[in-house]
């Protein structure tokens, strides 16, 4: 029944309540080794990215510190996993940077 269930839910795109949160998950704050780790790519590849609009801008809040909010980092991470094209995650980052301008986390 389980497995019917979890194939059913997966067929029309939504989670079996099971495995639904109620809570929203903590966002903090990922250095660029971190987000690097997370998306299987070197620093240069993640600034590159950040240029052709395929990753969000950076946190800045000093010169040489930089951060990335979680959610938006796995946001990208699971678009690509969802084989989301360039185009795609192009429109993705700016809904998570015009989110984030709202102060919509």
């Amino acid at each position: 029944m389980t497995k019917t269930l979890t194939v059913l839910a997966a067929a029309v795109g939504v989670a079996p309540p099971w495995m639904m949160s109620t809570h929203a998950a903590p966002v903090w704050m990922m250095t660029v080794p971190e987000v690097c780790k997370r998306m299987g790519n070197k620093s240069a590849r993640l600034y590159v990215d950040v240029r052709e609009g395929l990753m969000t801008p950076p946190i800045k809040r000093g010169r040489r510190f930089s951060r990335w909010p979680s959610n938006e980092v796995e946001a990208l991470v699971q678009a690509r996993i969802a084989g989301a094209d360039d185009a795609a995650v192009r429109a993705l980052v700016v809904r998570l940077v015009a989110q984030r301008t709202r102060g919509q986390q």
